[in-house]
């Protein structure tokens, strides 16, 4: 059931016309595990502008007690479709709880991000930059 429902969330959410931004925080604030909030947090991390900002903040007020959700919340950002993901990345790296010496926050972000292709090979050559 959790797949399906993930499934059907992210069919929602790709589709214009039928995104549904409060199912998907409902998701995001009611989740029993964390594979159902990751899915709503990616979803609504993809939206941008405010919407992703609130589930940004809503997220890590949440999870910044544990490093392994904090590192889910990193990893989100550079998994992001968004057009500003390169951006993202380079703030996540400004972070005072990001360090260049742990290595799974490290992992949390860079093998995110060289993992979408999209942000990682953007155009104007930014995403090689990061």
């Amino acid at each position: 059931p959790r797949r399906m429902r993930n499934l059907c969330l992210a069919y929602l959410m790709a589709a214009p016309e039928f995104v549904d931004v409060q199912r998907c925080r409902t998701q995001l604030q009611t989740a029993v595990t964390m594979e159902d909030a990751r899915s709503a947090l990616g979803h609504l991390v993809d939206l941008g502008e405010q919407v992703r900002v609130d589930a940004l903040a809503d997220a890590y007020q949440r999870w910044r007690g544990s490093s392994q959700k904090l590192d889910h919340w990193f990893a989100a950002q550079a998994a992001s479709e968004a057009d500003d993901c390169v951006e993202l990345v380079r703030a996540l790296t400004s972070r005072p709880d990001f360090s260049f010496d742990s290595a799974t926050r490290v992992k949390a972000v860079f093998d995110t991000f060289t993992s979408n292709n999209g942000a990682l090979h953007r155009k104007d050559g930014e995403g090689y930059r990061v």
